[in-house]
């Protein structure tokens, strides 16, 4: 027998409504985001005499991957991505459901690392570096939370577990 889930909480749509809300914001100011993100890092390593070393990293990394800076990139990417497993565990109700996206994220985050350190022990050879880039592109997008949901609470799924 499927266990059946308690009553959505009053909370509910609204949290979604404004995670979407954030989420696409996000996407559409993310020249303003960069641009505050980069300021501040680079205010940060300053201040901590580490100008050099961002830098230094800086000028290793392809433009093939991203002409920004690194720690702004990173930093983006992990608030987007919050923001959509956050998205995602609210939408997805079941824990177990969640889990696969999260496992699924993390599938698409390792082929990227993967990819990148293929690209950069190869010479940062031009093809790996840019599949990473557009993987990077798809995985900081909406579209994954989109086909997750289809995916995981499809009614046929739901049927079926």
């Amino acid at each position: 027998m499927k266990p059946v889930l308690p009553p959505r909480p009053a909370w509910h749509w609204p949290a979604v409504a404004g995670l979407i809300l954030l989420v696409f914001a996000l996407g559409i100011a993310s020249d303003a985001v960069f641009a505050f993100l980069t300021r501040a890092w680079q205010q940060l390593f300053a201040g901590l005499g580490l100008g050099s070393v961002l830098q230094r990293a800086q000028q290793g990394t392809s433009t093939e991957v991203t002409q920004r800076s690194l720690p702004a990139v990173f930093t983006y990417a992990a608030l987007y991505l919050v923001l959509c497993l956050a998205l995602l565990r609210i939408v997805l109700r079941r824990a177990a459901l969640w889990w696969q996206a999260v496992r699924a994220y993390a599938a698409v985050t390792a082929l990227i690392v993967l990819l990148l350190l293929v690209g950069k022990l190869s010479g940062n050879a031009v093809l790996p570096l840019k599949v990473a880039r557009r993987l990077i592109d798809f995985l900081v997008s909406p579209l994954p939370v989109v086909l997750l949901v289809a995916l995981l609470a499809s009614p046929r799924r739901q049927a079926a577990s």
